[in-house]
């Protein structure tokens, strides 16, 4: 199994570098496995040949059914008995592809997640009193290993091991949701057109904490000042901002409206990706469970066969030494 990786524990111990050594390892593990995967189904394939052939040649119509019967206990169970083995060697190859990429899914999905982190609120004032600014690293770093996570997944082949059908959906929420980007008007500059563009990371930071202070000038830095909107307070168009939204709607509500449409884009995206690997992964955890009991089965009743048999020919043996 996959091991799941811990980000706070990587990152206390060795920095931001910790989170992608353990994204590369995850990535290891995954075309690790479907390598596995690649070699488990030509085994299999080559091992359901040879049955077939010898199904064809050992139990063919008019062969003598007592000797189809030997040919059937000494060449044609064996060989069954060896692609079953390959199967749920294939089967298991694949129940840990799947384990492996639902824990890099995990990783992606916790990078999501922080991507709101809004770190440290600090106290600052100036000539209109005092207000609060901080830094969104922590969020924004979150959010561009988001970007780079969907990246690797969407170039990499991480989803050669899926079908067809569920590797359009990944790839197609991927595409989306890397190709989604915020704007809003410019800081200040209200009754222009100006626009400040935010890529994926800083939208949906934004979005998700633009009620309370909003990205100045994409320096990563970040103030409630720029939503003042009264008269008396704040920066010094703030009367035309406050004319500009009517009714005392602030800035802070209006960038979370635009931004949020982006956010629930992603949101929406992610649920797609998450909800069909989680899909295909019970699926794939259904059929190596029955691969598993099957094979089980088999070998209980090839055990079964081969003791009747045993004590079928010890009965005739017993009696011709009686005779």
């Amino acid at each position: 199994m996959a091991e799941t990786y811990n980000i706070e524990e990587l990152m206390a111990v060795t920095g931001p570098a910790g989170i992608k050594n353990a994204e590369d390892s995850l990535v290891e593990d995954i075309n690790k496995a479907l390598d596995e995967m690649g070699v488990a189904k030509q085994n299999a394939d080559a091992a359901k040949v040879e049955l077939d052939r010898l199904i064809a040649d050992k139990l063919h119509d008019g062969a003598d059914p007592f000797v189809a019967m030997m040919d059937a206990m000494l060449f044609v169970i064996p060989q069954l008995m060896k692609y079953k083995e390959e199967k749920l060697v294939e089967k298991t190859a694949s129940y840990e592809y799947i384990n492996s990429l639902n824990a890099y899914m995990a990783e992606t999905q916790k990078n999501f997640a922080d991507s709101a982190n809004k770190g440290d609120l600090q106290n600052a004032s100036n000539e209109y009193g005092p207000y609060q600014h901080g830094s969104a690293l922590p969020g924004l770093d979150a959010g561009k290993a988001y970007e780079a996570n969907l990246a690797t997944l969407g170039a990499d082949e991480l989803f050669a091991g899926l079908p067809g059908d569920v590797q359009s959906v990944m790839y197609g929420s991927i595409d989306e949701t890397l190709g989604l980007k915020g704007s809003t008007p410019d800081a200040k500059n209200w009754q222009s057109n100006a626009k400040e563009n935010y890529s994926l990371s800083e939208t949906l930071w934004g979005g998700l904490n633009a009620t309370d202070w909003r990205m100045d000038n994409n320096s990563s830095n970040f103030s409630n000042n720029l939503y003042d909107v009264s008269s008396t307070q704040g920066n010094s168009d703030s009367y035309a901002k406050y004319e500009y939204f009517k009714e005392g709607r602030s800035e802070a509500s209006y960038v979370t409206g635009e931004l949020n449409v982006v956010v629930d884009q992603a949101v929406t995206q992610n649920a797609v990706m998450q909800s069909t690997l989680n899909g295909y992964s019970k699926k794939v955890e259904s059929e190596f469970k029955f691969e598993m009991e099957n094979y089980n089965t088999i070998v209980s009743l090839n055990g079964l066969m081969y003791q009747d048999q045993l004590n079928l020919n010890n009965t005739h043996i017993t009696r011709l030494r009686a005779k």
